[in-house]
């Protein structure tokens, strides 16, 4: 949001605050991809979890050698599972 225009200091402070809150989530969220793509890539098998602000929620990562890949993400909290082979970027499924 842009300030230009706004005069009100109390105004700006809100919108410089919220816009701050929003770069905040986005670095934060892009993080936790990254580990959770990196862990993926490199055939790190892991238990973990992730608790911030926004986010509380756990993790596995472990092999599993069939037709349809050589690992499995589970989330633990949902029981949602992602398959596949660890060449491949998992980030764009994650989003």
């Amino acid at each position: 949001m842009s300030l230009d225009g706004i005069i009100d200091p109390q105004k700006k402070l809100e919108i410089i605050n919220r816009n701050a809150e929003k770069v905040y989530f986005q670095d934060l969220t892009n993080n936790i991809l990254n580990q959770i793509d990196y862990e993926w890539k490199n055939s790190i098998e892991t238990i973990n979890k992730i608790e911030n602000k926004y986010y509380n929620f756990g993790y596995q990562i472990k092999k599993s050698y069939n037709q349809n890949g050589n690992q499995i993400l589970t989330f633990t909290d949902s029981g949602k599972k992602i398959q596949g082979y660890n060449y491949y970027s998992i980030q764009n499924q994650l989003e």
